[in-house]
């Protein structure tokens, strides 16, 4: 009893006359909760691809030099031996920047901060989400609840109509 008085509360202070607008409202609640939650995923992707970039950058600004001695030197196998791990790590480096289209090389400082930014979007979009978690889970007992009303408030008026309808056959 105490759920249908606040339902049928919050139904007046809201103007909901009828079910269909109800179901309406919790569509349209559910809806921006998925869309924000979709803008979320986006950007949580983007904010990898980015942290993947920014270290590959590091790691090919920091052995390239190295690298640039590698070709340059006259006996190839004896500087390989010695230094293999940090050509193959240029090396990949170099590969992975090129897969996530980060050649010519990004400027570290616009790196940072478009990290920045995307860090202040998914902060924005976490409350939003939140937000509209919460809405869309208010109205989602609410909807359970005035169903379970109208469907009591049919049954009440059908068997009224019954009760009406076996009287007038008892007379």
């Amino acid at each position: 009893m105490k759920r249908a008085a606040e339902t049928l509360n919050f139904l007046t202070e809201h103007g909901i006359s009828s079910y269909e607008e109800l179901a309406e409202r919790c569509d349209g609640a559910a809806a921006a909760a998925a869309r924000v939650k979709a803008d979320l995923r986006a950007t949580e992707k983007e904010m990898e691809r980015l942290t993947l970039t920014m270290k590959h950058t590091a790691t090919y600004r920091q052995l390239r030099p190295l690298y640039e001695e590698y070709r340059q030197s006259r006996d190839k196998e004896k500087f390989l031996r010695g230094h293999e791990g940090e050509i193959i790590l240029f090396e990949a480096a170099a590969r992975e920047l090129k897969r996530l289209d980060a050649v010519p090389l990004p400027a570290a400082q616009r790196l940072r901060a478009e990290m920045d930014e995307l860090t202040a979007r998914k902060a924005a979009l976490q409350s939003e989400y939140r937000k509209a978690n919460k809405k869309n889970g208010s109205t989602i007992p609410l909807v359970k609840t005035s169903a379970c009303c109208l469907n009591s408030q049919r049954i009440l008026y059908s068997r009224r109509k019954k009760r009406m309808n076996l009287n007038r056959w008892k007379n």
